[in-house]
């Protein structure tokens, strides 16, 4: 079946957008389409911290990204690397490690020199109600994605906060969470190399038949598969593999091939040309 054929076994696609709440504008709504810092506010703050998501928010971010996995202990933490070493003043296999030994170190950053690795609730205690979505990468074992929707549900953040991972993983969490929403990981393609055609209809199919709300792609794809994913309901998040993303310059042509939330490790002049193309939004 065609892609444009399965659009009518969505899970209510477009009215899930709605029910989140994801309308224009920031006061009292949630972002149609914006700039997602990645992993926070990386050009000035250490990368999944609070002080980086509180100041990727203050300078304008209509999307924050940030990492979730499990440690030994069974807590949720907040960090991208499997290992402690690049990223924090200690050593060791996040999974492997207590909570209250990785709470004893330190992110490592040339000026924010006392921030800890924090958890996911206090990622998310850190979120403003209105303006800006949270999209919860989660790392690990499938129950990780799992735990991180019942903590957002918990915390009352269902139409702000969604899960990225793998379908397995997506599948648990909806479980536990029914209304959870996702962006599908699983993807046919390698990292490496821009996809072909049939590649990325295949992505974008296993999205619409999983009933996910959102994918990720690293390269360009036609935007004829950007028509098909708007028509559909499934918004694409851009993390580009070649850090066009970091590019002011290259915003107009990253919005017209049709990505919705494009990721960016360099907020301030971005957001800037942003609000020149799209105005005070």
């Amino acid at each position: 079946m065609s892609v444009t054929g399965s659009i009518g076994r969505i899970f209510a696609g477009a009215a899930f957008l709605a029910i989140a709440g994801c309308t224009s504008g920031r006061a009292g709504a949630f972002p149609e389409r914006g700039i997602c810092g990645h992993g926070g506010d990386l050009a000035d703050c250490p990368e999944d911290s609070v002080v980086g998501l509180k100041s990727a928010v203050a300078k304008g971010a209509h999307v924050v990204e940030f990492d979730v996995q499990r440690c030994g202990t069974g807590e949720l933490v907040v960090i991208h690397d499997g290992n402690l070493a690049r990223k924090t003043t200690v050593t060791g296999t996040v999974s492997k490690m207590s909570f209250d030994y990785i709470r004893s170190a330190r992110l490592k950053h040339r000026k924010h020199r006392d921030e800890k690795v924090p958890t996911l609730d206090e990622m998310l205690d850190a979120l403003p109600r209105t303006g800006v979505l949270a999209n919860v990468h989660c790392y690990g074992d499938d129950l990780v994605a799992r735990d991180a929707a019942l903590r957002i549900k918990a915390k009352g953040r269902i139409a702000q906060a969604y899960v990225a991972s793998g379908l397995d993983a997506i599948a648990k969490a909806r479980e536990a969470v029914p209304e959870i929403r996702a962006c599908n990981m699983t993807r046919p393609g390698p990292k490496d190399r821009p996809w072909t055609l049939d590649e990325n209809r295949a992505y974008l199919q296993a999205t619409i038949d999983n009933r996910c709300q959102y994918l990720q792609i690293r390269w360009r794809w036609p935007k004829e598969v950007s028509d098909e994913a708007h028509r559909a309901g499934v918004k694409i998040n851009y993390c580009p593999r070649n850090c066009e993303g970091r590019n002011p310059d290259k915003l107009k042509e990253i919005l017209d091939f049709g990505a919705d939330y494009v990721f960016c490790e360099n907020l301030s002049p971005v957001l800037a040309r942003w609000r020149e193309l799209m105005g005070d939004r």
